[in-house]
């Protein structure tokens, strides 16, 4: 293949927009299982922590610090603790 054919053919592929099924598949391609209780005291199993954390108003960071255990809680949520 010409340089110029490759060039004009990864011009056309380059900035290309992502479709939402797309987005959505790679995002649950990529998400992992969590475990928190809830202001509640209720154990909460979740698989997409960002979204989780977009739809509860959380914040996903202070989330993250929650369950590796740099925070105690976030806004009343808490880690699981695995005895």
């Amino acid at each position: 293949m010409k340089r110029e054919s490759i060039d004009k053919r990864a011009a056309t592929l380059r900035g290309r927009p992502q479709t939402e099924a797309h987005k959505k598949a790679r995002g649950n391609a990529l998400a992992k299982n969590w475990e928190f209780l809830n202001p509640n005291g209720e154990i909460i199993k979740i698989r997409n922590l960002t979204q989780f954390s977009k739809e509860n108003n959380l914040s996903e960071s202070c989330m993250r610090q929650v369950s590796n255990g740099q925070r105690k809680s976030h806004k009343g949520w808490a880690a699981v603790k695995n005895t």
